[in-house]
């Protein structure tokens, strides 16, 4: 994979749906220090293949509140 990605895809949205499904269904940004820590569910394990350490998530809301999507930034090491 790139240095630098844009990836665009659909992770399904629930509490254990990893840092972009969590950070859309909590409303919250989330962090994931760790990935193999810190995320659990099918997502967490295809994120680990591609090498990734860290991960933090932020739920991007039109003007009237509406969710249009999560933001994240990634890490190939685990870090805060």
């Amino acid at each position: 994979m790139p240095e630098e990605t844009i990836a665009l895809w659909r992770d399904p949205i629930g509490p254990r749906a990893g840092s972009c499904g969590s950070a859309a269904y909590k409303r919250e940004p989330v962090f994931a220090t760790n990935i193999a820590e810190d995320l659990i569910g099918p997502i967490t394990l295809s994120w680990q293949k591609f090498g990734f350490g860290a991960c933090c998530s932020t739920p991007v809301f039109s003007s009237d509140g509406a969710l249009l999507g999560t933001v994240a930034c990634i890490s190939s090491a685990p870090r805060t």
